[in-house]
């Protein structure tokens, strides 16, 4: 093979698997409060503009990815795919009696994809949801004597700063199309995610690729000299 078509073909992949603007960027969630405010409202009303009735006492921690696909201008969209790791425990505050607290399980799961509009902040970019969306069918266990009765919350508000040096994705869901019924009484909710999180790097194996590649075309140019 001859130098020069070597010398393209690691630029060509070189480019292909390098990160661009272009192109998805993913973060995984590494700390953060996870489901770190919440209440639960009597369904005749909606969180927050009716006193709660369940208050959050026990954050939930999370798991997961947030992945940003840039659009055309500062278009784009965010996608969430999150697990609760531990359970976020609500405790009755007025207005209940039975049950005393009510808690949304472990392996609970929050999913949707979201408009966004991109600013530049600093080094990095800031992430703002610029429409209403609903979440995707999402999975709520919760305490024994409470079940889930819609779970397609709105996400009523997300944002992400990516590469500013302090990254991290929060997003609030409900109180529209996230109700729960418990004691026979039925109830809304809503819900406040906040994470850190970090970018997913390249594999290994893609660098090791990457430097055999290029080793190879080094070697093909110094045999010609």
């Amino acid at each position: 093979m001859r130098p020069e078509l070597t010398a393209a073909l690691v630029l060509t992949v070189a480019s292909a698997l390098a990160p661009s603007a272009s192109r998805a960027t993913t973060v995984t969630v590494t700390g953060g409060g996870g489901l770190d405010q919440g209440e639960i409202c009597l369904a005749s009303g909606l969180c927050p503009s009716t006193p709660d009735v369940y208050g959050l006492s026990g954050d939930g921690a999370i798991s997961g990815t947030f992945v940003y696909t840039p659009g055309s201008g500062s278009s784009g969209t965010v996608s969430f795919d999150l697990t609760l790791t531990a359970p976020a425990t609500f405790t009755a505050t007025s207005g209940a009696t039975s049950p005393s607290t009510i808690q949304l399980l472990a392996n609970s799961t929050f999913s949707g994809t979201v408009d966004v509009t991109a600013t530049s902040s600093g080094s990095g970019t800031l992430l703002t949801q610029s429409g209403l969306a609903l979440s995707n069918t999402d999975t709520f266990d919760f305490s024994t004597g409470t079940t889930a009765l819609e779970t397609t919350p709105i996400i009523s508000a997300l944002t992400c700063s990516i590469g500013t040096g302090s990254s991290a994705c929060g997003l609030t869901l409900g109180p529209t199309d996230l109700q729960l019924t418990s004691g026979g009484t039925q109830y809304s909710a809503q819900w406040t995610i906040d994470t850190i999180v970090t970018p997913v790097p390249l594999p290994a194996s893609v660098w090791l690729f990457l430097s055999a590649v290029g080793g190879f075309g080094w070697a093909l140019r110094k045999r010609t000299v």
